[in-house]
């Protein structure tokens, strides 16, 4: 770590450079951080944040994120994320010496995927034909791509295959990923609707 205090970096002054910033993934209602940090002691620092090319400032900024400027660093805090939260966010960092810039992507997802997104995420993806069966009474089926977990399945506008019905159960047979997750009305394990047939 650097010392508090910026140094006098004598005849070879460098232009500030940013550290790179990590793309985040979360679900609606979190609390996310994005951190803008350089190098550089370089006291006289100006930081700005930038959503999808426009800037964000006292003005403009919504009220769920707050922007703090520490020594050396700046920090986007979004409270309670929504769906609309989600872009490409930019810092640059601005200096006489030079400036720099560094971007990472926010993704914020359903946290009960009740509806489909429509910022750009795509981590709802409409079933296969061979999936579809997987719903009943007319809903759509859709599958849930997640990075860290199995895909899973959820029914819109209509119910998952119930365990009772044994006319449904011929449906469950080897699904796509071997067991459904509870997820928005989603049976949680295909085995035991098969044992009810």
């Amino acid at each position: 770590m650097g010392k508090g205090r910026a140094g006098r970096v004598g005849t070879t002054a460098l232009p500030p450079r940013l550290k790179e910033m990590k793309s985040q993934e979360s679900a609606a209602g979190s609390k996310l951080v994005l951190r803008c940090e350089t190098s550089s002691e370089y006291s006289s620092l100006r930081f700005k944040w930038f959503k999808n090319g426009n800037e964000l400032n006292r003005k403009n900024k919504p009220q769920n994120i707050k922007i703090q400027k520490k020594p050396g660093k700046s920090e986007l805090r979004i409270n309670k994320a929504s769906l609309a939260d989600s872009g490409e966010y930019m810092c640059k960092v601005i200096s006489k010496l030079g400036n720099d810039s560094a971007s990472a992507n926010i993704t914020i997802v359903e946290s009960n995927a009740t509806s489909t997104s429509t910022t750009g995420t795509s981590h709802l993806v409409k079933c296969a034909e061979k999936e579809k069966t997987f719903c009943v009474n007319g809903g759509e089926c859709f599958m849930v791509k997640d990075l860290s977990n199995p895909s899973r399945y959820l029914c819109k506008g209509g119910g998952a295959v119930p365990e009772e019905s044994a006319d449904h159960n011929r449906h469950l047979h080897r699904p796509p990923c071997g067991r459904h997750h509870v997820f928005g009305g989603l049976l949680q394990n295909q085995e035991t609707a098969e044992k009810a047939a």
